[in-house]
């Protein structure tokens, strides 16, 4: 009976000596693991610091050209200098306007003017360069009007529409698009050719509006 307790004993105590080796070798582990870790916290951390470098060196980068160009524009979220290389525009008209036959439209409202090229004084888009460039028109014409329009190149017509509206009482429109090859200083405008010697009305409320730009 001593016997079997004895063995029992020693049992319990090589148990109770291998559980404290056992949870004695955990700590070592994770001394390494928490080593591990804070080396490559300092890695990360350099490296943050480094793409912070980058970030801020971009960024004045982009400041210093923005201010070496100051009379630059934006057009939508497109970053567009105001050169030749990137002239366009958009004009429409808000109020209405009597046009005589042979004079152009000079829209009042200007949405997009890139390079300044679209003169509302005149209603003339001067070309900054040669190239190809796109023109779109939209006409609405005043209750009981009536008139052919046309896209100018210089003084010549080359896109014509027609707006009648004469035995109606709503306001019609016509226009659409053409693609023009252009020399550097031609000029082009929305002009009235007919009717002969009279006067018709274009409505306003931004519906008129006329469009152009350099094709790429």
């Amino acid at each position: 009976m001593q016997s079997l307790t004895t063995v029992t004993l020693l049992a319990m105590l090589v148990c109770s000596s291998n559980g404290l080796l056992v949870r004695s070798l955990p700590v070592s582990s994770q001394d390494v693991i928490i080593d591990d870790r804070r080396g490559r916290t300092i890695e990360l951390d350099a490296k943050l610091r480094s793409l912070e470098a980058d970030i801020n060196k971009l960024t004045s980068e982009i400041g210093n050209q923005k201010r070496s160009n100051p009379g630059s524009q934006n057009l939508g979220d497109t970053y567009l200098p105001p050169t030749g290389k990137n002239a366009a525009f958009s004009v429409t008209l808000e109020n209405d306007q009597v046009i005589a036959t042979g004079s152009a439209i000079r829209f009042d409202t200007v949405i997009t003017n890139v390079g300044n090229h679209y003169d509302l004084s005149t209603g003339e888009f001067t070309a900054p360069q040669s190239g190809t460039y796109f023109f779109s028109l939209n006409i609405v014409c005043g209750q009981h009007s009536y008139m052919h329009v046309a896209i100018f190149r210089n003084k010549i017509p080359v896109f014509k529409s027609l707006c009648d509206d004469r035995y109606g009482n709503s306001h019609h429109q016509s226009g659409g698009t053409t693609i023009l090859q252009l020399n550097k200083g031609d000029k082009v405008s929305v002009r009235m050719t007919y009717p002969l010697a009279a006067e018709s009305e274009a409505f306003g409320r931004g519906m008129t509006s006329f469009t152009g730009y350099l094709m790429p």
